[in-house]
């Protein structure tokens, strides 16, 4: 069963949106390794949630429970797990007892990976004999010393040096998460907690290593059956992978993603129990595993950034004051205004002067009209219009005929075609 588990997600664990989602880092180590800094939390997916009834062998399956039109599904305060990758800051030192190596001469490849302890984290090397930059943390014994049986004697070019390349922290906390419906995907995760610090096992976790990459040959196993085997084909697709990436000077992402997807692996598969056969029964402390939850409907909504309030209320403060400041600026200032109407062509025409500081000639009577009204408001223009009449009609003016306005002194009626001034 492990090897399935190894088989199955040594590409994709961390980034099945099934089982993990990327979440912001909780130490401070991470968070200075900016784009070096990997993220992810293990929440526990959707589809081993059912209902506790207070019989650890019955269980009801989530989704048969009535649940309406409910496109999301919460757990409440549930355990889960957070892992950090990120690059150590201080030189590790490997030993041969922090190694782990893999492979048979059977099948031409071996590969190595280095393991150790500080504190609560763990850091994953490499063994190197010569001055390379590797994205992942494992390395491939060369095919030509592989030949010639050298991988594990002499000064090999794959055993010599140690150096160290990831650094992995596991906090656990409570948080909120939500699985969409029905296909289960994780949603968001909330914490609820601070983090504690997990301990990860780096002895663990090459005995793990051990089994699902042991490819050790029977007696009666010929090379055919040796290449058939999961073990084996697990192991040559990992070999293969460094050889064509870091092996050859690579940098790829597809090799960093399946070397994190390694170490998170024993924490998935053995960690969370998923290594309990059907029917066996459950760890006898169920506390950890057991909480509430609810059928929900998800709706989405834009969050606004706390500083563009901020930016938003200093604008507008500085709006307020700058409108303030021209209020009182036109209260005390000492230049007078003329009064305005609603009737802007009566307030113009009413101004009109002559060059001569007369009103303006052959005025049609108008002037009887405008004469003191240069300042007058709407109701005083009101009155002065009321009841009063106005004549459209043509008028020679000089060499020219124009049209006019008056409000005495028959005009002459337009004539259609004719163009007028």
């Amino acid at each position: 069963m492990l090897l399935s588990y190894f088989s199955m997600y040594l590409e994709s664990l961390l980034s099945d949106p099934l089982i993990a989602i990327g979440a912001s880092p909780t130490t401070e180590a991470c968070q200075m390794a900016g784009s070096e800094c990997y993220t992810y939390v293990l929440p526990g997916e959707f589809v081993l949630i059912a209902e506790y009834i207070g019989n650890p062998v019955n269980f009801t399956d989530l989704l048969s429970l009535p649940h309406g039109n409910a496109n999301a599904f919460t757990a409440e305060s549930a355990s889960v797990y957070q892992l950090e990758f990120f690059p150590p800051d201080n030189s590790t030192v490997f030993t041969d007892d922090d190694c782990g190596a893999y492979g048979n001469p059977s099948v031409g490849s071996f590969f190595k990976i280095c393991l150790q302890n500080v504190g609560d984290d763990l850091i994953a090397g490499t063994s190197l004999m010569i001055e390379l930059t590797f994205n992942a943390g494992w390395l491939a014994c060369p095919y030509n010393v592989t030949v010639d049986f050298g991988c594990f004697s002499g000064p090999a070019a794959w055993n010599y040096t140690l150096t160290r390349t990831v650094q992995l922290h596991i906090s656990n906390y409570l948080a909120d998460i939500v699985y969409s419906i029905p296909d289960g995907e994780i949603q968001s995760v909330s914490p609820l907690s601070d983090p504690i610090p997990s301990f990860y096992s780096a002895i663990d976790l090459l005995e793990v290593y051990s089994i699902a990459f042991n490819v050790t040959l029977t007696s009666s196993a010929n090379l055919f059956q040796a290449l058939t085997e999961i073990p084996t084909t697990l192991f040559l697709y990992v070999v293969g992978m460094i050889d064509a990436t870091s092996g050859a000077g690579r940098q790829t992402g597809v090799e960093t993603a399946a070397f994190q997807n390694l170490l998170a692996l024993p924490l998935y598969a053995v960690n969370y129990n998923k290594l309990r056969e059907y029917g066996d029964p459950l760890p006898p402390d169920l506390q950890y595993l057991i909480t509430s939850g609810y059928f929900a409907n998800s709706l989405y909504r834009i969050v606004i950034a706390n500083w563009t309030l901020y930016v938003f209320t200093i604008i507008s403060t500085c709006t307020l004051v700058w409108c303030a400041a021209m209020l009182v600026y036109c209260w005390v200032a000492k230049v007078v205004m003329p009064n305005t109407s609603d009737y802007p062509e009566f307030d113009f025409a009413s101004k009109c002067l002559a060059n001569n500081g007369e009103h303006c000639e052959e005025d049609g009577g108008l002037r009887t009209i405008f004469d003191g009204f240069g300042n007058a408001d709407t109701a005083n223009i009101v009155e002065q219009i009321k009841a009063r009449r106005l004549f459209v009609g043509a008028r020679t003016l000089g060499p020219s005929e124009r049209v006019v306005i008056v409000a005495d002194n028959p005009l002459r009626e337009l004539e259609a075609g004719k163009k007028y001034l």
